[in-house]
């Protein structure tokens, strides 16, 4: 029989020789985990950098082929709006040749039609005047993270946008017949594609499974900020960029860095108080602007302005 304390030693073995193994699980299962997300993250962007390569159309779906493959079986349940994008990517065709009239003899047959190919989906808002509107996913979950598809606004699961916010978006998105609730997007109602960097007005919103939805219709991403502000009877520039001053504005086509979070607005806000019904979004600290151009204001310099590049 063993002793109290031989058997105290053994269970001290144990229990040295147990936890190591409890913790190298663990830390398995977080490595997969982060593993497969920093994978998919890895595949998103390499997709999204070959449509954007200007290369003839047969050479970019070559070199889409793999990865597209690998994103749509690792990532497509997590990803359902990025896989409808690159799925469509791979599904597009250059457009037919043109028609060369022929004289034929009365004998000769004519060559039986090739095949109807699918034609690319339209760009948001240049379907016809049909169309006005459409949903979008304002959101998709990474790593069990809510992640915005939109520059310009804060968008959580308890803070939904106000109607009239108007949106950027940071990559191609689709454009639907109405809101996708299943974790699977319905193709038949595919709708358009909104380009990288356009801009559209929120029309109504909607919760529904792992993605935020609105209704949203095309709009300008041009907006008006104020360019500085007084502080204890001292002029204060809101941006770098330019030696902004009461008499010296920056012209057209400067680009202009936000040194903090500025209101954009639809119109310049004249009056001493803001018309919030005029909000239109936010531009963040250190975002960059295009200006359009400029007028004075009430103790405010104001500039319609345009989203730009920082570099």
């Amino acid at each position: 029989m063993l002793q109290p304390r031989s058997v105290t030693l053994v269970q001290l073995v144990c229990a040295a020789l147990g936890i190591p193994a409890a913790i190298a699980g663990s830390y398995s299962a977080y490595q997969t985990y982060f593993s497969n997300e920093a994978v998919c993250q890895r595949l998103r962007t390499a997709v999204v950098a070959t449509m954007e390569r200007k290369l003839p159309l047969d050479a970019k779906q070559a070199l889409l082929r793999k990865d597209v493959a690998d994103f749509d079986k690792n990532c497509g349940d997590g990803d359902p709006d990025a896989r409808t994008v690159f799925q469509t990517a791979m599904q597009e065709r250059p457009p037919a040749p043109k028609a060369r009239m022929q004289l034929a003899a009365a004998d000769t047959q004519l060559p039986s039609a090739a095949p109807a190919r699918p034609a690319a989906p339209p760009v948001f808002g240049t379907a016809g005047a049909g169309e006005r509107s459409g949903w979008i996913a304002l959101s998709r979950r990474e790593a069990g993270a809510l992640v915005s598809n939109f520059d310009s606004a804060a968008i959580s699961e308890t803070s939904l946008l106000p109607l009239g916010t108007v949106l950027n978006a940071r990559q191609q998105l689709p454009v639907w017949g109405e809101p996708q609730l299943d974790a699977a997007n319905d193709p038949g109602k595919s709708q358009s594609l909104l380009p990288a960097r356009a801009c559209v007005r929120v029309l109504a919103t909607q919760p529904g499974g792992n993605r935020l939805w609105a209704q949203v219709a095309p709009a300008s991403c041009n907006g008006w900020v104020a360019l500085g502000r007084r502080e204890a009877g001292a002029w204060v520039a809101n941006f770098l960029g330019f030696a902004i001053s009461e008499t010296a504005l920056p012209p057209a086509g400067t680009i202009l860095t936000a040194q903090r979070q500025l209101p954009v607005w639809s119109e310049p806000q004249l009056t001493a108080a803001n018309d919030q019904t005029k909000l239109q979004n936010m531009l963040p600290a250190r975002g960059c602007v295009r200006v359009l151009s400029t007028r004075p204001g009430i103790s405010r310099l104001w500039a319609e302005v345009a989203p730009a590049a920082c570099s």
